[in-house]
């Protein structure tokens, strides 16, 4: 299945692998592939771009 990510814990689970964290993104570095994961197509996400509401 698919692996679940979770925040570190400051603890140790016996049998899981525990892993380093990382930054977060920057603010909207995912933004176009969650707006065509939403159905935008390309042209609707320029002018929302062009328009401020998305970077």
């Amino acid at each position: 299945g698919d692996a679940l990510l979770t925040v570190s814990a400051p603890f140790w689970v016996e049998g899981q692998d525990k892993v380093r964290p990382t930054h977060a993104p920057e603010a909207g570095a995912d933004g176009e592939a969650v707006l065509r994961e939403a159905g935008y197509d390309a042209a609707e996400i320029a002018v929302l771009r062009a328009d401020g509401v998305t970077v």
